[in-house]
């Protein structure tokens, strides 16, 4: 009989999953952002936020195929598995960034936190407007956490992104919000209160 290496094989194991989900997240910019917390039974998640009902959010299998051929195996073909692995990753990666698309996207329409232009050119007011809807957390030391926007590659961002950082007036608007949230966000803290 042959040694089995239990051990091994799980060591081995752990090491291929580890590096799966960081490719995972290699392909995912913006992922180790977001919290993650176990789900261990049940057919849906729930966000309950203050002063509204709870939203219910359906959960969702993301899967991704791995084929090995035992000749790969016996020969020790690691470009095999490696190439494999990179193939599963990248089908993880697309499935769960169209679940997250999809559950921000049901998210922000049923708060109506949802921006149209209406095919209108993006542009550098469209930027204020996406920051003037959302929440902005600050730093002890005062420093805005900037939430992280979504969007394609695409020249016409590019070009507005550009025009806003190098426009003086949008820069007084800009920080003209960002006080505003400061304060907002100064006064939902100090009204705050804390668990006992």
């Amino acid at each position: 009989m042959l040694p089995d290496y239990p051990k091994l094989k799980a060591d081995i194991g752990g090491l291929l999953k580890a590096y799966f989900r960081k490719r995972v997240s290699d392909l995912m910019p913006g992922s180790n952002e977001i919290p993650r917390h176990m789900i261990y039974e049940g057919r849906h998640d729930a966000i309950s936020r203050q002063g509204e009902e709870v939203e219910q959010t359906a959960l969702h299998a993301a899967e991704a195929k791995m084929v090995l051929t035992t000749e790969d195996l016996i020969t020790g073909n690691a470009q095999a598995l490696f190439d494999q692995i990179h193939r599963a990753a990248e089908d993880m990666a697309r499935q769960q960034f169209e679940m997250l698309l999809t559950t921000v996207e049901q998210s922000c329409n049923s708060v109506g936190n949802v921006i149209n232009n209406a095919g209108k050119p993006f542009t550098p007011d469209t930027l204020l407007e996406g920051l003037r809807m959302v929440d902005i957390p600050f730093s002890a030391d005062g420093t805005p956490q900037l939430p992280t926007f979504f969007m394609p590659p695409n020249e016409q961002i590019r070009r507005a992104q550009q025009q806003a950082m190098s426009d003086p007036e949008w820069q007084r608007r800009f920080h003209e919000l960002i006080e505003e949230k400061r304060l907002k966000w100064r006064d939902s803290e100090a009204a705050r209160v804390l668990a006992e």
